[in-house]
């Protein structure tokens, strides 16, 4: 169970970066949605996390960039079934020159639980050598706002407390 309690309504405060009604494709053989759509979804949630910082698929195409996932941890709370609604929201927790450290929250907006979270350890990469490389400047000083905006908010992120930037 996690230590931490969340209200939804508090989620608000964070951004949105996925949404998505799930299709009977997404269930396993139990009638609740895979274990690998929670990670396609959580994904999806990165990905707008990373736009809202600028690092968009046009910008890192021109600066031969990319993102690589180092570490995740996955915590699953609650079912999902098809027909239900998620939303993905990120908190920014931690940045240093090459490393993002951020959580996701899958909200079932369907019944107003917390379904999964997700904390990441993510770096940028210079795709031309294949290695963690620094942030854009552009990049690192949006990803600094969100960390600084984030930090302020008064509640405590679900944690594994295995990760760091």
């Amino acid at each position: 169970m996690p230590k931490w309690t969340l209200a939804p309504e508090q989620l608000l405060s964070l951004p949105r970066t996925h949404q998505a009604t799930i299709p009977p494709a997404y269930l396993d053989e139990m009638g609740h949605m895979n274990v690998m759509y929670y990670v396609h979804l959580f994904d999806r949630g990165a990905w707008g996390l990373f736009a809202h910082a600028g690092i968009t698929f046009a910008a890192l195409q021109a600066q031969q960039g990319g993102m690589f996932a180092l570490q995740q941890f996955i915590q699953y709370l609650a079912e999902v079934h098809a027909g239900q609604t998620l939303s993905v929201y990120s908190r920014v927790l931690g940045v240093s020159a090459r490393r993002l450290h951020f959580v996701h929250i899958l909200l079932n907006d369907s019944t107003g639980s917390i379904a999964a979270t997700q904390e990441v350890l993510a770096a940028y990469a210079d795709l031309t050598t294949r290695r963690t490389a620094d942030f854009p400047a552009e990049a690192a000083a949006r990803l600094a706002a969100l960390r600084a905006d984030h930090a302020a908010l008064p509640w405590a992120p679900p944690l594994c407390g295995l990760l760091s930037a």
